[in-house]
C-alpha cells in the first residue's frame, strides 16, 4: 500500500478544512476500501488509511498531532472518478457534526 506525505501548506484560505476535536488522534478515514494512505507532511502521522486519492482531493486535512495544514488536492489527476458517494462529502459533513 502506497504512503503519500501530503503537502504542508501555510494558509487555509480559500480551502475546505477538517479539522479533529481536541483529543481525537484517530485517522479522518479509518481502514477504508482504496489504495493509499495519507500521512501528515510534518510529523507523518496517519491521516487516512486505505482511501482513494479522488475521495480527499481539494480539501486540507490539519494534523491531530503537529498542528499541520496537509493540502491533498491532485494527489493522482489522472485516475477515475470513484463511482460510490464522495468521502469529502460524507465525512466532512459527519466530522463538523461531532
Amino acid at each position: 500500500m502506497p504512503r503519500i506525505l501530503l503537502r504542508i501548506i501555510a494558509s487555509t484560505e480559500g480551502h475546505t478544512v477538517l479539522k479533529k476535536p481536541p483529543g481525537d488522534i484517530s485517522p479522518y478515514q479509518g481502514r477504508g476500501s482504496g489504495d493509499i494512505d495519507l500521512l501528515c507532511g510534518t510529523c507523518h502521522h496517519m491521516l487516512a488509511e486505505h482511501v482513494y486519492p479522488d475521495w480527499v482531493a481539494g480539501i486540507v486535512l490539519c494534523c491531530p498531532i503537529c498542528g499541520a495544514f496537509n493540502e491533498t488536492a491532485a494527489l493522482e489527476p489522472d485516475r477515475p472518478r470513484a463511482t460510490d458517494t464522495s468521502w469529502q462529502t460524507v465525512q466532512a459533513r459527519d466530522l463538523r457534526r461531532r
